[in-house]
């Protein structure tokens, strides 16, 4: 099905690449979200509420056929790699996807480098493929050809006001689906800091994170 809705499409058509990110739509046409997990992303689907059409529902092909890209605002939400998978970790071990004997460091050192982050290769296994989505590289989800507005998350607030008054939204989003954890930076050795920072490299120059200091 999904082949055939591809080939309804012009190979070098710039839906193509939009399907393969799979965007999120709005209900209203007034926006189209690249967002990765841990990125504010449960806090904007239960704010947006039933505006978001994600990808899988049964009319999603043929109104992303529809639209017209240049008329919508489009937005992502990006997370400096170095919080994001900390928030990742613990997530996924609160919720069992992740041993709970598991320590971030061995995680990172041992699990982490298992996974294709591209998503190039998914995951067959269900657990594994929600490890792998929630750690994969932010700069491929992105849409950077296509957007219009690039939102840091430790800047949410702001950025979401300036979002919300583009879609008709409403300009404060609370915080759902929070994970508790100690302060992400001290989580970190030299060590752990050097393999985060090697293997999320390209997020990190493409969206200007800092590199995270090591001071103990």
């Amino acid at each position: 099905m999904i082949m055939s809705y591809l080939g309804s499409l012009r190979d070098n058509s710039p839906k193509v690449a939009l399907y393969n990110l799979k965007p999120w739509l709005d209900s209203e046409n007034k926006f189209m979200a690249f967002i990765s997990s841990k990125c504010a992303s449960t806090s904007i689907l239960y704010h947006l509420d039933d505006r978001v059409i994600r990808p899988g529902r049964p009319f999603y092909k043929d109104m992303l056929e529809k639209i017209s890209i240049d008329k919508i605002f489009k937005f992502t939400v990006v997370r400096n790699p170095f919080d994001r998978i900390v928030s990742s970790f613990f997530f996924l071990q609160q919720r069992g996807y992740i041993n709970k004997d598991f320590t971030f460091r061995y995680f990172v050192l041992n699990e982490l480098p298992k996974y294709d982050l591209t998503e190039n290769i998914l995951e067959e296994n269900q657990i594994k493929r929600v490890i792998q989505t929630h750690c994969s590289f932010q700069y491929i989800r992105c849409g950077h050809e296509y957007i219009d507005f690039i939102a840091k998350f430790d800047n949410i607030k702001k950025d979401w006001k300036y979002i919300a008054s583009k879609i008709d939204a409403k300009p404060i989003l609370p915080h759902y689906m929070k994970t508790e954890h100690d302060e992400y930076k001290n989580c970190y050795d030299k060590e752990l800091i050097n393999i985060v920072s090697e293997i999320y490299s390209k997020d990190i120059k493409t969206f200007k994170f800092n590199k995270l200091d090591y001071n103990k």
